[in-house]
């Protein structure tokens, strides 16, 4: 991802362009200084970004077609809801915690996180209060590493290991901060279950996919009718063009295995929720 703003002004005042490593993070959604949302397809070729480009394109390019990602003259950038800046504010100050805890003597683990985590939901109706509070089922609590292996029952699913994301979302909605818990600074957690109340709610929800723009359909086909588009495989067309609507996750992930193997076999599907 990449702030189409940012890019424009250092072009502007000839300082070197590159991509910050907050923009690397998934979780991280919105430029801190333009309060603008990071861009994550080309505006002209409409493709994500590659990680590592086979192209040698200059800083600033697309790595697909080589195209400028700096915000063109008039062009409309889509703002973040108050709610999403107070919220990706406070994703950009725990991330930054812990890159400078990262310098101290030892290195951070994430295993004090889940052990002082599982000390905590040792007190008498955490799993519910918690799960109430952060949105997050309780039975994933049970799985979440740090609890003691003796609790843990043959009859109960294999131990689940949150993501980053997950982990802010936990510590966002109980008010504290991943370094926190990971430092053994549990009282504001113990204090919060005991209380039962948090002071804001949940991370804001997550803004819903843009349903296919049918104007950009046509004018990418005439692109390609043109020869200025190279024409997109079967697999890469159910992606641009479809939308699919099914009952539960597992008919999705049924739908997407019937769209790999119409076209795409040897590639993967993702699920992305809203919650685990």
């Amino acid at each position: 991802a990449w702030c189409s703003v940012c890019y424009a002004q250092w072009r502007e005042k000839r300082l070197p362009i590159y991509q910050p490593l907050l923009w690397q993070y998934q979780v991280v959604t919105m430029c801190p200084q333009h309060k603008r949302r990071l861009k994550e397809q080309c505006p002209h070729c409409h493709k994500p970004q590659s990680v590592i480009s086979a192209n040698r394109f200059q800083p600033g390019a697309c790595t697909q077609c080589g195209a400028w990602l700096g915000t063109e003259a008039g062009a409309q950038l889509e703002p973040v809801s108050d709610d999403e800046t107070v919220w990706q504010r406070w994703v950009i100050h725990a991330l930054e915690e812990l890159y400078v805890a990262s310098f101290s003597a030892e290195p951070l683990q994430w295993e004090p996180f889940f052990t002082g985590l599982a000390t905590c939901l040792q007190e008498q109706g955490a799993y519910s209060r918690l799960g109430r509070l952060t949105g997050i089922s309780r039975s994933l609590f049970y799985r979440w590493p740090g609890r003691p292996s003796a609790s843990h029952s043959s009859t109960l699913s294999p131990p689940y290991i949150p993501s980053l994301e997950t982990i802010l979302e936990f510590c966002y909605a109980c008010e504290v901060t991943a370094l926190q818990i990971m430092t053994n600074q549990l009282a504001p957690l113990r204090d919060l279950i005991e209380k039962g109340t948090a002071s804001r709610p949940a991370r804001p929800r997550r803004p819903a996919p843009a349903r296919i723009n049918r104007q950009k359909c046509l004018e990418f086909i005439q692109a390609i009718l043109d020869g200025r588009e190279e024409p997109l495989s079967a697999e890469k067309l159910t992606t641009v063009l479809g939308w699919y609507e099914v009952n539960g996750w597992e008919a999705g992930c049924e739908r997407c295995i019937e769209l790999i193997s119409y076209g795409g076999r040897g590639h993967s599907l993702v699920i992305h929720a809203q919650d685990d």
